[in-house]
């Protein structure tokens, strides 16, 4: 019902105001706060819902400002401060706050929205609240299951990446004290190096062994839950919001896929929020920082593209590999790495378009039909 408001807003602002009955109507039936304030913050209208959450009439705020209703002043310079951004650009502004009632806390996604007047000025402002607390306990969760998810995955790729060369260099060892001894001459003199060489790639292989074991346990929750594309996108980007990654980046999302299909909440969730994170991270460097997210299907596949207004980079095939980094050296280099193996085991796809003027990571899911 919410997405009704909106869509006056967009199309008719000057029928968006509550002296309209039916906008009115709609607004009392939705299960978001709805708000309307005038130049001097005061309140034009509120919905029903507002009773329910602070325990006061409605008609208690009417032709009142939050600070004279005695609202938490934490939370009033946060309310006036988005309001005071809407009525100085004249376009929507979109903030959180959590906010305690009755020995409960409630969080809310609050878009506000410039309403015009005759003359072409914002004369008001509507804004909608929605209580996205499950969403919040949700994505806490799966920050916390993320990182137990990437130690997992962590555990498994070096493991996999740190035998080989073990292996190697254990086998040189033994081939360069045979042939000392093909030549005729004693290997004598270099036993004890090669026995602490070879001791020390022992203890790193029950390390590794350690590892391989620890890599066959995700630490975190392995259940399946029903998501579409689009909420899972939501929820990463919670979580890049919660890291503060993505503060004062534009973002927006095109398309829509709205097909339920079963995920591993903490590998599909932790992939798309790190692939963000370096998205958001990229864009922070230019003038105009904006990250792009386009959602499209073909017969085959499910697609995730996510674009950021960062300097173009090509990504190649060797930035896949574990400890490869362009971060410089205060990274491990294994994001894109742990990344792809989420997505792998899921079944799905990690592709870099060349075809784009901006960097470009693509998630292809195939459609089993």
């Amino acid at each position: 019902m919410s997405q009704r408001i909106i869509n006056y807003l967009k199309k008719d602002n000057n029928s968006a105001n509550f002296q309209n009955p039916e906008f009115k109507f709609i607004a009392d039936s939705v299960s978001d706060i709805i708000a309307q304030h005038d130049r001097s913050y005061k309140h034009l209208f509120v919905n029903k819902v507002i009773e329910s959450i602070t325990g006061r009439a409605r008609d208690e705020f009417i032709g009142k400002t939050n600070a004279e209703l005695g609202m938490p002043e934490a939370l009033v310079d946060i309310w006036n401060k988005q309001l005071e951004d809407v009525f100085a650009s004249a376009e929507k502004v979109e903030i959180d706050f959590s906010y305690t009632s009755k020995n409960q806390t409630f969080h809310f996604h609050s878009v506000a929205y410039p309403i015009f007047g005759e003359s072409g000025s914002v004369e008001s402002v509507i804004s909608i609240n929605r209580n996205v607390s499950s969403q919040k306990k949700l994505t806490e969760k799966l920050l916390q299951s993320t990182k137990y998810s990437s130690m997992s995955h962590l555990a498994s790729e070096m493991a996999h990446h740190i035998n080989n060369p073990l292996a190697i260099i254990n086998l040189q060892c033994e081939l360069l004290k045979k042939k000392l001894e093909n030549q005729g001459q004693s290997a004598d003199v270099f036993n004890s190096d090669f026995e602490s060489i070879i001791l020390a790639t022992q203890r790193l292989k029950k390390l590794v062994h350690s590892m391989s074991e620890l890599s066959q346990f995700d630490l975190a929750s392995q259940e399946h839950t029903s998501l579409s594309i689009q909420d899972a996108i939501y929820l990463a980007l919670s979580i890049c919001d919660e890291r503060q990654v993505s503060n004062g980046i534009r973002r927006e999302i095109r398309g829509n896929i709205n097909f339920a299909f079963p995920i591993l909440t903490s590998g599909f969730i932790d992939s798309l929020s790190h692939i963000l994170t370096n998205a958001f991270e990229a864009a922070s460097q230019s003038k105009d920082p904006w990250v792009k997210i386009e959602l499209s299907r073909n017969s085959k596949f499910y697609s995730i593209k996510i674009i950021d207004s960062g300097t173009p980079k090509q990504i190649q095939e060797e930035d896949l590999l574990p400890f490869t980094t362009t971060k410089g050296p205060s990274t491990a280099g294994l994001g894109l790495s742990l990344t792809k193996s989420h997505l792998t085991q899921m079944g799905a796809l990690l592709n870099f378009p060349v075809d784009q003027p901006n960097t470009t990571v693509e998630i292809k899911i195939p459609i089993i039909s």
